[in-house]
């Protein structure tokens, strides 16, 4: 019997699979991910985060040759969504506090995430789907199932929270409509 790669080793379990797989692929997948990542995303906790998915669904890779890309596919995936993160934030800190002459900042603001993720899921739910997706109150309330008025209500709850955490942030659009 020929000896297992170490994919199938993780398949079966064994977690020095994962040690050898990451060995392997993990210098290649920061080189990709430091070129694909945005500014203000850390590409090392990118290729943490692409390891983690591989050992939840390290069946899903039909063959060791498919490894690699399968890890590229995963790495790619989570990069947009740290673009996609990003840009919800700006989005946010804009409508929270209009921007002046300056530009938007390029980092993350950490006392913006700290504040959404202390919302309550419901509100920080829509936030997030009107935000991040640009969709309409019918398109966000159709979503997640629920009427136009509660879609809307949940973004105005939201924001004023939100406003009430961040220091009373003043905003020039104070009700979304």
């Amino acid at each position: 019997m020929p000896p297992s790669s170490p994919l199938e080793c993780l398949q079966r379990g064994d977690l020095r699979g994962l040690e050898a797989i990451v060995r392997q692929h993990g210098p290649a997948l920061l080189r990709f991910l430091e070129r694909q990542a945005p500014r203000g995303v850390d590409s090392e906790d990118l290729v943490q985060d692409t390891f983690l998915v591989l050992l939840k669904n390290a069946r899903q890779v039909q063959s060791p040759e498919r490894l690699a890309a399968y890890l590229r596919g995963v790495a790619r995936r989570l990069a947009l969504e740290a673009a996609r993160k990003s840009q919800r934030r700006r989005r946010l800190l804009e409508k929270l506090d209009p921007p002046t002459d300056a530009a938007p900042p390029d980092e993350p603001d950490d006392e913006l995430m700290a504040a959404l993720a202390l919302l309550d899921p419901p509100l920080e739910t829509v936030i997030d789907i009107y935000y991040s997706r640009d969709l309409t109150y019918e398109q966000g309330a159709a979503l997640l199932g629920i009427s136009r008025a509660t879609f809307q209500s949940r973004l105005r709850r939201g924001l004023a929270e939100l406003r009430r955490r961040l220091g009373g942030v003043r905003s020039s659009q104070e009700n979304p409509s």
